[in-house]
C-alpha cells in the first residue's frame, strides 16, 4: 500500500518574513533538498527567481562540482542534528544562473514547521572584497616597489661621489691612453700602466651597478640556507662606503650562524635599518656609530643593528610598523619600509623588534629561528682555505667570489691586525695569504714578512696595485719575496698560483 502524498507546503509566513530581510536568504525543503523560495537579494545575487505554484529547483544546482560534497554535507549534518543544527562554510563558490561564479560566505540553520523541516540559508557575497583584496595586494606591491625606488635614489644620491672617483679615473687614464697613440708610442709598460687603472675602476663601478640593480628588480621569494655574515657582508657592500663619506664608525661583528631566508629580501631590512640610522645620527656631531652584532637568544639567530642618533620619539614608538606611516616631510618618504621589514620577518618564521631611548641609542633585532648546522646548506669545506687581506671591501668581495669558483674556502680582513687574529684563529686550516703590499698603518710587506718570520710553512703572496718594475722586482727579490700577483687579478692568475705546489721561481715575480 503506498503512502499518502505529502500535504503542499504553505510558506507564506516565510515569505512574509524573508521578503524584508537584505540579506540573500533561501528557504530549502530539508526532504527534497529544493529552494522553494528565495527572497529579492538572493534572486539578484543568483540569478534566479521562482514563480508562484513552482515546486522549486535543487538547492545543489547552486554550486559547481568541486563544492557539491560540501552541500551534501551541511544536508547531512542539518538532518542528523535537528533543529539544532547551524553551520557555515566559508569562501565557497555559487554558480549563477548565467554560468559566472561568484565567492561567498554561506550560512545554514535547520528550522521545524508544521512538522516539515527546513534550511535557511543566508548567502554573503564575496565579489566586492576579493576584489578589494586583489586592488590592495597590487596597491602594496606597486607601493612597495616605489619603496625601493625611493630607496635606491636616496643611495644613488649618496654614491655619487663614489662612483664620481672611478669615472674620474676612467677619464683620466683614457686621455693618457689617447695621447701615446696619437704620439705613436706603443711602450707595452706605460700602456699597461694605464690600463690597469681603467680595468679596477670599471671593476669597482660593476660591483656597486649590479648591487644598486639587484634591489630596483623584484623578484620572487627565494627561501635558502645563508651564511647571516654573508648575508650582512652584500648588504654593507653599498652602505659601507657611505658610512666612510658621513665620519660614521661602522662595526660589523657577525658570528658563524645559518638562517633560511631570502637573502636580496633581508639585505633590503638592513639597507632601510640602516639608512633610518643615518637619519637619526644627522644631530650628532661627533662620535657617530653604527654596529651590527649576531648573538643567540631563546633558540633564535638574532642580528642586532644599533646607533647611537636620537632615539626613536615615544609617540612615534607605537605606530613604527604601521604601513604608510612616516616622519618624514612628504615626497622624502613611504611609510612603508618598516612595515615591509616587520612582515618580511614574519613570513621568515622570525621577529623584529625595536629598543629605543635617550641613554642607550637605538637597537632593531631581526630574530630568525636556528638552522641545524648539520643540515644547513654551507659550501662544502675543502682542504685549503685562503685569507685575502686588503683595506677595500670590494677588492675582497672580488677575490672571495674568485676563489670560490675555485673551490677555495674563503676568509676576508681589512687590516693588519685582523689578519693575524684570523691567521691564529684559522690555525693548520689556512693554506694561503694574498696580502696587498700597501695596507695603512704598516710600512711595504711589513705584514707579509711579519707572517713568514711567525708561520714559516704558511704560502703568503703579495698583491701589488700594479705589475712591478724592473727595480721593484729587485726589491722585492731582496726581500726574498718570489711569490707576487698584479691587481687586477684574473681568475686564470689564481688558477695558475693554485696549480703549484712548489714555490715558483724568481720569473714569477714579473708580469701577471
Amino acid at each position: 500500500m503506498s503512502s499518502p502524498p505529502r500535504a503542499a507546503i504553505d510558506i507564506s509566513e516565510f515569505q512574509k518574513l524573508f521578503s524584508v530581510v537584505a540579506t540573500p536568504l533561501l528557504l530549502v525543503d530539508l526532504a527534497s533538498e529544493k529552494i522553494l523560495f528565495l527572497n529579492h537579494s538572493a534572486e539578484e545575487l543568483t540569478g534566479h527567481c521562482l514563480d508562484e505554484g513552482s515546486e522549486g529547483f535543487p538547492f545543489p544546482q547552486l554550486f559547481s562540482g568541486q563544492y557539491l560534497k560540501v552541500i551534501a554535507a551541511i544536508v547531512e549534518l542539518a538532518r542528523a542534528q535537528g533543529p539544532s543544527f547551524s553551520g557555515r562554510e566559508n569562501d565557497i563558490e555559487l554558480r549563477r544562473k548565467s554560468g559566472r561564479l561568484c565567492p561567498i560566505n554561506l550560512s545554514a540553520a535547520q528550522m521545524r514547521h508544521h512538522e516539515r523541516d527546513f534550511l535557511v540559508i543566508t548567502l554573503e557575497d564575496l565579489s566586492q572584497a576579493k576584489k578589494n583584496e586583489k586592488e590592495r595586494r597590487e596597491l602594496l606591491q606597486k607601493a612597495t616597489h616605489n619603496a625601493k625606488l625611493v630607496d635606491i635614489g636616496r643611495l644613488a644620491a649618496g654614491m655619487a661621489h663614489e662612483l664620481n672617483n672611478p669615472l674620474a679615473i676612467l677619464d683620466g687614464y683614457s686621455e693618457s691612453l689617447e695621447s701615446l697613440i696619437m704620439a705613436e708610442d706603443y711602450n707595452p709598460t706605460l700602456m699597461r700602466k694605464n690600463i690597469l687603472p681603467i680595468r679596477k675602476s670599471a671593476q669597482r663601478m660593476s660591483q656597486i651597478v649590479t648591487k644598486m640593480m639587484g634591489k630596483i628588480r623584484n623578484k620572487d621569494t627565494n627561501h635558502e640556507v645563508k651564511s647571516l655574515q654573508q648575508v650582512v657582508q652584500e648588504a654593507l657592500i653599498i652602505l659601507e662606503e657611505m658610512t666612510l663619506a658621513q665620519s660614521i664608525k661602522l662595526t660589523v661583528e657577525v658570528g658563524d650562524q645559518w638562517v633560511n631566508c631570502d637573502a636580496t629580501q633581508i639585505e633590503q631590512i638592513i639597507t632601510n635599518i640602516v639608512m633610518n640610522a643615518f637619519n637619526a645620527l644627522e644631530n650628532r656631531k661627533e662620535g657617530r656609530e653604527i654596529r651590527i652584532t649576531s648573538s643567540e637568544k631563546n633558540g633564535m639567530n638574532v642580528l642586532e643593528l644599533w646607533n647611537n642618533g636620537d632615539p626613536i620619539p615615544d609617540h612615534v614608538q607605537a605606530k613604527i610598523f604601521t604601513p604608510f606611516f612616516t616622519t618624514k616631510q612628504p615626497g622624502e618618504g613611504t611609510g612603508l619600509g618598516l612595515f615591509m621589514s616587520f612582515n618580511i620577518m614574519k613570513a621568515h618564521s622570525g621577529e623584529l623588534n625595536f629598543k629605543s631611548n635617550t641613554s642607550f641609542g637605538t637597537s632593531f633585532y631581526l630574530s630568525f629561528p636556528k638552522v641545524d648546522v648539520q643540515l644547513a646548506q654551507k659550501p662544502p669545506v675543502v682542504a685549503s682555505r685562503a685569507l685575502v687581506v686588503d683595506e677595500e671591501l670590494f677588492f675582497r668581495k672580488l677575490v672571495h667570489k674568485k676563489l670560490s669558483h675555485l673551490d677555495l674556502n674563503c676568509a676576508e680582513a681589512g687590516d693588519a691586525d685582523d689578519a693575524l687574529k684570523q691567521i691564529e684563529s684559522l690555525g693548520a686550516a689556512l693554506k694561503l695569504v694574498l696580502i696587498n703590499a700597501s695596507l695603512s698603518g704598516t710600512k711595504d710587506c711589513e705584514l707579509l714578512l711579519k707572517i713568514r718570520e711567525k708561520h714559516p710553512e704558511l704560502r703568503c703572496v703579495l698583491v701589488l696595485e700594479e705589475a712591478p718594475t724592473i727595480e721593484r722586482q729587485q726589491e722585492l727579490k731582496n726581500l726574498q719575496i718570489y711569490e707576487v700577483l698584479s691587481k687586477p687579478l684574473r681568475t686564470v692568475d689564481l688558477a695558475q698560483l693554485l696549480g703549484s705546489e712548489e714555490v715558483p721561481t724568481d720569473s714569477a715575480v714579473g708580469e701577471n
